[in-house]
């Protein structure tokens, strides 16, 4: 049952991820999508957006497991290694597709800039996150130990 329960956690911090990368790469999308003139986006782009999107949140997952220590930044190597990696398979899946087929030139690169920063400001809420759990757990420990 054990085995489960962290099968469980993996996958529900996975389609956490998925869902929030998704988000931010619709939303990028939808802007180009409406300064360009349009009004929607295809159903099979989306579709390939969840794909890029599950990629992330697999390296992220593999690269940044729940034991990385984020006290002295979020600039290190695997961390540099998932950002990069994680917006140049999205920007290739992205040409692949043809995902900006028809934009204005300056569209991928802005795509990618906004994506880049995207996931380094998910690594810093990662490191918030984190010091603030450290915080709550340490006034826990420290009653435990008022109480005995």
């Amino acid at each position: 049952m054990k085995w489960f329960r962290k099968l469980y956690v993996w996958s529900m911090n996975i389609k956490l991820y998925m869902a929030f990368y998704f988000f931010i790469i619709a939303f990028a999308m939808g802007i180009v999508e409406l300064i360009s003139g349009g009004d929607s986006l295809k159903l099979l782009t989306l579709l390939e957006m969840a794909l890029a999107c599950t990629v992330i949140g697999l390296m992220q997952i593999v690269l940044l497991n729940d034991s990385v220590d984020y006290s002295k930044g979020i600039v290190f190597g695997r961390s540099v290694a998932w950002v990069a990696l994680s917006t140049g398979a999205t920007v290739g899946v992205a040409l692949l597709f043809g995902w900006f087929t028809g934009y204005p030139a300056w569209s991928l690169p802005a795509f990618a800039a906004f994506l880049l920063i995207s996931l380094t400001l998910t690594l810093l809420g990662l490191k918030f996150e984190q010091e603030a759990d450290t915080v709550y757990l340490n006034e826990n420990l420290r009653k435990f130990k008022q109480k005995q």
